[in-house]
């Protein structure tokens, strides 16, 4: 993590939960700061999936599923349900 930081690249951020209400509000303080990039994905429950979501003027598709590239340095951010989150972790 400290390489990240040292390098100025902002850090890529994964949310989980849109289009909840914390889970859009952390979303959108992403988009206005310079040192964090929110990914142009992020993950939902199944009433929401393949759709698009504005955030910050930033479109981002949600899905409902975790994909497997949250490689090395990128941050996962998740507000969906208890249970949810657990099972997220384990993808």
């Amino acid at each position: 993590m400290t390489e990240l930081l040292e390098s100025n690249r902002p850090i890529p951020i994964f949310m989980a939960g849109l289009p909840g209400k914390m889970a859009t509000l952390v979303a959108e303080a992403v988009v206005e700061r310079e040192d964090f990039d929110l990914l142009p994905m992020a993950m939902t429950s199944p009433r929401h999936k393949l759709t698009w979501m504005d955030v910050g003027g930033q479109r981002v598709r949600l899905v409902d599923y975790c994909p497997n590239n949250l490689n090395s340095g990128r941050i996962a951010v998740d507000f969906t349900t208890p249970q949810s989150v657990v099972l997220n972790t384990i993808h």
